[in-house]
């Protein structure tokens, strides 16, 4: 097991709230098992999003299934939203992928982490998608613009997915990854999967990660003849990640929030980051990872029978040295 890098700073923040740490909050692991405390807003718990407690009792959900397909009894990954922490999740995920086999783990993911569990499918190099996301931010002018991402962010999230993923990335998500929505008008959380072409797994992507107004201008993203906002706006609102995301208590969730050496305020999420800011949260998500993973059975007890063996990640270090060559070039 690899230990823990020493942690990174992270300059894109604004340092407004530090998190509670996850003991203090009577939480195990990387995801909350309860509600957390990070935004206690006073609304009423939807009963679809939370599990009854009696079975007798069990509240209407969502119309999907939250278990992996029948007979499956692969591990479940699971990425909470995050907005621009998105790049954090992206440093968990390289962790992850050059620690674990991930070709044998079930992958969910709302909003940001919709689009994680969709690159880990397509097996994306984590350096290209940075390269690649710097590269379209500045033919867009992202950094020049008054209003930022505001208006743009939409078209450059599906230009970013076009040029990384592969032509068969539906075929590699295919029984694998599940994209958590938010219905409208109904407001209900459900999942896209099944799908059937590249261009049908973006628009699933763009309909999980869809912020009304803010992404394209438009109130909802149409899909399949359905209207859809973020996944993971429940989460925000009541400040917990919902069962489509904990898989009823099996998956093992990467959660943003549940570092408490990254601090971060509110409305940080849409906060617009530059090349250096960007490789620092990914740093500092790498550094979560592997200091979470060294210090117990975080990821060991839901993914240990994928861990890659000594000798494995001892050969594939080129490997990795070489596709990060490559995606310095490519961006």
């Amino acid at each position: 097991m690899e230990g823990a890098p020493a942690a990174t700073d992270v300059a894109a923040a604004t340092g407004v709230l530090t998190p509670t740490p996850p003991e203090q909050r009577g939480e195990q692991g990387p995801a909350a098992d309860g509600a957390s405390q990070r935004w206690p807003l006073p609304l009423p718990i939807p009963g679809w999003f939370r599990r009854a407690e009696s079975e007798q009792e069990e509240a209407p959900r969502a119309p999907v299934q939250v278990q992996v397909a029948a007979g499956s009894k692969q591990p479940i990954l699971s990425f909470a939203g995050g907005g621009i922490f998105f790049w954090w999740e992206l440093g968990c995920l390289r962790y992850l992928h050059r620690n674990f086999d991930l070709t044998k783990v079930q992958l969910v993911g709302a909003s940001a982490g919709g689009l994680i569990a969709t690159l880990a499918a397509c097996g994306v190099d984590e350096d290209k998608a940075v390269r690649v996301a710097n590269r379209l931010a500045q033919e867009y002018g992202v950094f020049e613009r008054p209003g930022g991402l505001a208006g743009i962010w939409g078209s450059l999230i599906r230009a970013w997915l076009e040029e990384l993923l592969p032509e068969d990335a539906a075929e590699r998500c295919a029984g694998r990854v599940r994209l958590v929505v938010t219905e409208v008008p109904s407001l209900k959380l459900r999942y896209l999967q099944d799908f059937e072409s590249k261009q049908d797994l973006i628009d699933a992507n763009m309909a999980s990660a869809f912020i009304p107004f803010f992404l394209d201008g438009k109130a909802t993203c149409p899909y399949r003849g359905r209207s859809y906002i973020d996944g993971s706006l429940w989460d925000f609102l009541l400040s917990d990640n919902s069962d489509l995301i904990k898989c009823d208590g099996k998956a093992c969730v990467v959660d943003y929030f549940n570092d408490d050496q990254l601090q971060w305020s509110r409305l940080d999420f849409i906060k617009l980051a530059d090349l250096q800011q960007v490789q620092a949260f990914v740093g500092t998500g790498y550094a979560y990872a592997a200091r979470v993973d060294a210090a117990g059975d975080c990821f060991e007890r839901p993914l240990g029978s994928t861990r890659k063996g000594t000798v494995r990640k001892v050969l594939e270090v080129p490997v990795w040295g070489l596709r990060r060559a490559l995606a310095s070039v490519d961006g």
